[in-house]
């Protein structure tokens, strides 16, 4: 099969989804195109979507999610309007591609398919079939104003999607697709000898995401305080180069390591005792996938409080409201092994499966139907 997997440029998440649906169909022997969709409006328009989105993102959190809020109270039409301006970009692109299946890891494109398929009944048949693939363990605003083939979900969230008005014949439970690299065996050990890091020592690592989000200088002076020097605070910051500059600046103690953006991901993850982040998507989908005692922080309001709510609620991870408390929710996971193995046994349950392989098996099979 050829499939196109369209992505949208406003945070890593969609990327990360859209690579690891890439690379899983490469073991499985498919051909898969990563694009763009933003590519199909004007770059006016492109611009001010994803520059708006990281400075909210990064720059004023509560306002964003409270924008969210206001989202999903007040249902709009503007997001499928916009999209559906460009639907024929879209259509001209996937035609002469000679896509086999459309995979859409973001709403945008969803919107966009769903004009396209609407705007004739000539048109839509020459138009392969499309699927929405959720990055958030939660239904997203204007979800329900697209029409696609089928909607890949996390599991338990089948009501809540239907209650949004998709059809459940239609809704998957595979689960959100994560890098084959989560699957790997790499011990902790191997992981801390290639990043020359001591077998000896804690360390609390804190993944803020592709853009950096969070302010967490209160935090690491809670962490340090009640801490030892065997305790160690590895702080990536991803894109945000002025919270990288800040820590190298600023923070004088030697126990903190801040991380630009890197591509060893993998191993940091697989070297950390207990790890702090946002409540992306993704990247909690990757590091509980790995098995590994996570802390969340609610830096960025909004779909993360609702991946929150529904990753603690399941016993998957742990949270806090205040810095003081969530630096005890941490440090008590470094002190207590049981408490620890439990959360393992239930991510282990809870992600038994690799969501990318059964996703793409069942657009396969629909194919071949």
């Amino acid at each position: 099969m050829k499939l196109l997997i369209l992505t949208c440029n406003t945070g890593g998440g969609h990327n990360a989804a859209a690579r690891a649906l890439k690379e899983e169909a490469g073991l499985l022997g498919h051909e898969a195109v990563i694009y763009n969709a933003l590519s199909f409006v004007p770059k006016s328009v492109e611009d001010t979507i994803v520059k708006s989105h990281i400075f909210m993102y990064r720059a004023m959190p509560k306002t964003y999610g409270k924008g969210y809020d206001f989202i999903v109270s007040h249902p709009t039409t503007t997001a499928y309007h916009e999209m559906a301006l460009h639907a024929g970009n879209y259509s001209d692109y996937v035609i002469a591609g000679g896509f086999d299946a459309v995979l859409c890891v973001h709403v945008f494109p969803a919107l966009m398919a769903t004009a396209a398929a609407a705007r004739s009944t000539t048109a839509s048949s020459t138009l392969p079939p499309v699927y929405f693939i959720a990055t958030d363990y939660s239904c997203s605003p204007t979800v329900e104003q697209t029409k696609t083939d089928g909607y890949f979900i996390p599991k338990d969230l089948m009501a809540e999607f239907a209650a949004a008005g998709l059809e459940e014949a239609k809704l998957f439970e595979t689960g959100i697709p994560v890098s084959p690299t989560c699957y790997a065996t790499t011990s902790k050990a191997e992981a801390r000898a290639q990043l020359g890091l001591a077998d000896s020592d804690k360390i609390v690592l804190f993944s803020l995401g592709s853009m950096g989000a969070g302010n967490i200088g209160l935090l690491l002076a809670h962490l340090l305080k009640n801490s030892d020097e065997h305790t160690k605070f590895i702080v990536l910051t991803g894109t945000n180069q002025r919270l990288y500059t800040m820590l190298n600046q600023s923070l004088m103690d030697k126990r903190v390591i801040p991380v630009p953006y890197t591509k060893k991901m993998d191993l940091y993850m697989r070297s950390c005792d207990v790890l702090i982040t946002k409540a992306g998507g993704l990247t909690s989908t990757e590091a509980l996938t790995r098995r590994i005692p996570t802390v969340f922080m609610n830096a960025v309001p909004g779909l993360e409080s609702h991946n929150i709510d529904f990753l603690c609620a399941h016993g998957l991870a742990v949270t806090a409201d205040s810095p003081a408390d969530l630096s005890r929710e941490a440090l008590a996971l470094l002190s207590d092994p049981v408490k620890v193995q439990m959360m393992k046994e239930k991510q282990a349950a809870y992600f038994s499966a690799n969501a990318a392989e059964a996703i793409l098996s069942i657009v396969t099979n629909d194919a071949k139907s």
